[in-house]
């Protein structure tokens, strides 16, 4: 039986200001183990040593199945398995279910590999993104929307359409789609995520005039076709068809900048992530 154990907040940032304070080579020698899944067993209470057993064997079976790719398939397998390994009972009733002291410390005692591979700290250096609307490009600024002008959701571009269609603009996991079908979220193979909103105040629209060809948690190539809308009907309906194209996690990035103006497609880079 699992001795649920907690990890408070304050006492997880100073683990983690440990591993910042590590120079390269110390913390590649780190990265090398979790790699490995070496994580030492005096590193969290024997109990849970059945459980990191299990789970991890879910994981890498999940990450075979994935071909390597950290999906939404992998994120549900794990999910799933740790339903079984942790029921709600005497031992863990829902108080504890949500109580994120034991969560964070099965992430960072317990699983601390399973956590970096999950998420790794992006390559240095910097990652080009096409656009996933054809059309011409805009600063973001200029968008009719203060949300998306002043950046409040990220750093990105924006494009004044010239077709109906969404594509991939990198290989990608497919997020989130809204119901009403207007707004996309995609997390890159990179690891950058970009929210895509199509138009302003389309969510009003309820879905009319917007079909979807992908769910979400696909795992979809560059080119995939995401979400395609009739433009014209939108317009006719009094509507601002302007598609925002923001990078949501901008700030896990220490630049992001437009380097395409005028036409953009599929095939034209527009941005710049510099990594940190």
């Amino acid at each position: 039986m699992i001795r649920y154990q907690k990890l408070s907040y304050s006492d997880a940032k100073v683990i983690i200001a440990e591993y910042d304070s590590y120079d390269d080579n110390e913390f590649k020698d780190l990265e090398n183990h979790w790699r490995a899944n070496d994580v030492s067993a005096s590193a969290f209470d024997p109990s849970y040593e059945d459980f990191r057993h299990e789970l991890l064997a879910e994981f890498n079976s999940a990450l075979v199945e994935t071909s390597g790719k950290m999906t939404y398939l992998l994120d549900l397998r794990v999910g799933i398995k740790l339903f079984q390994l942790m029921p709600l009972d005497s031992n863990f009733s829902i108080i504890e279910a949500n109580n994120d002291d034991i969560w964070r410390y099965i992430s960072v005692k317990v699983m601390p590999d399973i956590t970096y591979l999950r998420y790794p700290t992006p390559e240095k250096g910097s990652i080009r993104i096409t656009s996933p609307v054809e059309g011409e490009a805009i600063k973001l600024e200029d968008v009719k929307d203060e949300v998306f002008s002043s950046e409040a959701m990220g750093k990105g571009f924006a494009v004044m359409p010239t077709t109906g269609e969404v594509l991939a603009p990198e290989d990608c996991t497919v997020s989130v789609i809204f119901p009403t079908k207007h707004a996309i979220g995609l997390t890159l193979d990179s690891g950058i995520e970009l929210l895509i909103h199509i138009g302003m105040n389309t969510v009003d629209l309820n879905g009319k005039f917007f079909e979807q060809h992908v769910q979400a948690g696909m795992h979809v190539t560059k080119g995939t076709k995401i979400v395609s809308f009739d433009k014209e009907a939108i317009e006719k309906a009094g509507y601002d068809v302007t598609v925002p194209v923001v990078v949501s996690n901008s700030n896990l990035f220490k630049s992001i900048e437009t380097i395409s103006n005028g036409h953009v497609d599929e095939n034209i880079e527009v941005i710049c992530v510099e990594i940190k």
